[in-house]
């Protein structure tokens, strides 16, 4: 099985079920979502994103114990993913724990965008650093 990624409301994705995003909740988002096609695959609320494919293929998205799920990690569909845990009072959290925001990226990615594009002093030699 591989990396997932998960739209929750508890603190730990595996904990979904004790703050759950109810089926009925995620069909209700499909439903008003023209790009989210429901497909017959055996799995609760199983649904593609039809507005983005890689190599001919739709990302898939489905309901399982309390979050959505989907197996597509690529920044397009985490984006997307934010966009429908938002309108679920909900985050995007990896396999490992870590949260998702609205740029696809995990972390806190605005802050480190500006940290790293803001001007920087003239670095001394580390020698200097160290012993003064």
């Amino acid at each position: 099985m591989g990396y997932e990624l998960h739209i929750t409301r508890a603190p730990e994705w595996f904990q979904a079920e004790q703050c759950p995003i109810d089926l009925d909740e995620w069909l209700r988002i499909v439903e008003q979502d023209p790009d989210l096609v429901r497909q017959d695959s055996g799995l609760p609320g199983f649904v593609v994103w039809t507005a983005w494919s890689q190599g001919g293929v739709h990302p898939p998205m489905w309901h399982s114990e309390g979050c959505v799920v989907s197996s597509a990690t690529e920044t397009p569909v985490v984006r997307k993913m934010h966009e429908i845990a938002q309108r679920l009072g909900a985050r995007v959290v990896g396999d490992d724990g870590e949260e998702y925001d609205a740029t696809g990226r995990p972390g806190d990615a605005e802050a480190a965008t500006q940290r790293d594009q803001a001007p920087q002093g003239p670095r001394r030699p580390w020698w200097k650093r160290l012993f003064g």
